[in-house]
């Protein structure tokens, strides 16, 4: 699994043989990368340019396959989960704190899906996905911690009992 830092660089480790030399990975980019595997056990790695778009780029082993423009303008960096089902989800801020996500087809060089607007307005997000479906969770300016479900399009207030301050992060149980 490669591990990734800005410009972006890959760097392998293998169990008892330890970390690989570096390897450029062409672009440039701003923020942090994203990084997930696919179920083609390919890494899947989602940046956010100068110009504020996304960026997808498959990394297998040591090697780079090449980046895939998905367009977009966001205000914080990508944030990537993968669905199990051969899509990799996208999810982005906009300027306004309004929530997006955009689906990429796992084994393509251009398998951007359309954009999707979720309605939601929050600050603090995290993605998550479990059988094809994307969930976000997300706390609004509030402190209150909503969920976004993806195969309904429906945010579920939680509420703000036990909701502590700093970054969420979502997983499938």
């Amino acid at each position: 699994l490669p591990l990734m830092m800005p410009p972006p660089n890959c760097r392998q480790y293998i169990p008892a043989s330890g970390f690989q030399a570096w390897q450029f990975g062409g672009g440039i980019i701003k923020g942090s990368p994203s990084l997930t595997v696919g179920t083609d056990g390919v890494g899947y790695v989602a940046i956010r340019d100068n110009w504020n778009s996304l960026w997808m780029a498959r990394v297998q082993g040591n090697s780079w396959l090449g980046w895939s423009y998905g367009g977009g303008i966001m205000s914080t960096d990508p944030q990537v989960a993968a669905g199990g089902t051969g899509t990799i989800y996208s999810v982005v801020q906009d300027s306004g704190n309004g929530a997006w996500y955009v689906g990429y087809t796992e084994g393509t060089t251009a398998g951007w899906q359309s954009w999707v607007q979720t309605g939601g307005v929050l600050p603090t997000l995290g993605p998550a996905a479990l059988g094809g479906a994307l969930y976000i969770a997300g706390r609004d300016v509030s402190n209150n911690l909503w969920w976004y479900r993806s195969t309904d399009s429906h945010w579920t207030s939680i509420g703000n009992q036990g909701v502590l301050a700093g970054a969420l992060a979502a997983a499938p149980r």
